[in-house]
């Protein structure tokens, strides 16, 4: 038999070809690795509601915006998505893959809580291995509940501590919030930066012997709103419930000039939201103990004639002071240095002295014609760049 060497040419030709192209294809990156931006930022937060998936979302927007970084992942809970649907949804890639939170009695769920801590590690640490292993990569956390793990030498650590001296007080602090309080200065310790809202947050973290520490401002909401809300006639407090807040001085101060008050927000413990119902009488005073989602909070806060802070201890920044300042609305807080710091040169604020009860009447007293024909000036957008300079704070 006679065999064409045209053929046999061409054929060796074509399987030499073939071997080249797979060899290529076995070594070359796939298409995800190929479009993998050269830095990444990782933002793990456990929390999926409120101002903390919210903190989470302005930086990683920012983080973006403002060319830090080449792209952002947020690790949350289920509802994630809902909490951040006000961002562009080009501006970071949330991942709702932490565990759903347990429903069950308290000592199966802490049981169960331990177990799902375990797993979530394991969760959190493959992402990062995975991105470490396509480029620079950055992770920011949100919550120490996690430690914080061994990276690989080019990965940078951020803790962001948000209550460097905790919300409860010294002596009443439950066992959880004490471990939990342990494990944020032990992570605080193995991170690359700690980063905190404000001075006085500054100064207690530098106690902790951590090696850098950077203070960053607490910009307003930067997601544009055109809501314009009705005109309410009561003072608010509103927020988590909380007995470092002085919620009872609030309303004992509402009550003694018979100003119209109303406290909106999740009491935590609930025994203090039960305190504050025993103290509250059927008129003047309204309680509503529920947790708000984003567009009504901040419908609330812009609505409202008189914002009210009336805080026994407090040494963060308060979100509810940054919207309220952003919103244009009167405000009478606590005369503390962590909120005086964060006020800054704002005209419509008045200070009291924590727990001064007559200090906090003659305020309401004074500021009733204004809160009766207050005008409402609707939501005003905190400027991105306030947000992008804290990015570039943290991430360049």
């Amino acid at each position: 038999m006679v065999i064409d060497q045209r053929f046999v040419n061409h054929h060796a030709v074509e399987s030499a070809a073939s071997g080249v192209a797979d060899a290529a294809a076995e070594h070359a990156p796939d298409a995800e690795e190929r479009t993998m931006p050269e830095h990444h930022l990782l933002i793990v937060c456990p929390t999926e509601y409120g101002g903390q998936i919210e903190h989470a979302a302005e930086l990683g927007a920012a983080a973006v915006r403002s060319g830090s970084v080449d792209a952002c992942t947020i690790l949350s809970r289920p509802g994630a998505s809902m909490s951040t649907a006000g961002w562009d949804p080009s501006a970071f890639e949330m991942r709702e893959v932490l565990l759903p939170r347990r429903s069950s009695s308290r000592v199966t769920r802490a049981v169960l809580q331990l177990m799902d801590v375990i797993r979530e590690r394991r969760l959190i640490r493959s992402h990062i291995s995975r991105l470490e292993s396509r480029g620079g990569l950055t992770v920011l956390w949100e919550s120490t509940k996690y430690g914080v793990p061994t990276v690989a030498p080019t990965t940078r650590n951020i803790v962001f501590v948000h209550n460097a001296l905790p919300h409860g007080f010294s002596d009443d602090m439950g066992l959880r919030d004490r471990w939990h309080f342990r494990m944020e200065k032990r992570s605080a310790r193995r991170a690359d930066l700690i980063a905190v809202h404000g001075g006085e947050q500054r100064s207690a973290v530098a106690d902790w012997g951590v090696r850098d520490v950077r203070a960053v401002a607490l910009p307003g909401d930067s997601r544009p709103v055109v809501e314009h809300p009705n005109a309410s006639d009561s003072a608010l407090c509103i927020g988590e419930v909380r007995p470092n807040k002085g919620i009872e001085i609030a309303i004992e101060a509402a009550l003694s000039t018979a100003t119209r008050l109303s406290i909106i927000g999740s009491p935590e413990p609930s025994s203090y939201g039960e305190e504050l119902k025993r103290i509250t009488p059927a008129t003047g005073v309204t309680l509503d103990f529920r947790y708000l989602e984003a567009d009504e909070f901040n419908g609330r806060l812009a609505a409202a004639p008189l914002i009210v802070l009336p805080y026994v201890h407090f040494a963060a920044q308060s979100g509810v002071l940054a919207k309220a300042m952003q919103f244009d609305r009167e405000i009478v807080a606590s005369d503390l240095p962590a909120l005086r710091e964060q006020a800054g040169e704002y005209p419509r604020i008045r200070f009291v002295p924590p727990g001064d009860v007559p200090s906090l009447a003659r305020v309401f007293s004074e500021l009733q014609t204004y809160a009766r024909n207050s005008d409402v000036t609707g939501f005003k957008q905190s400027a991105p760049a306030q947000w992008d300079a804290v990015a570039i704070s943290l991430f360049e």
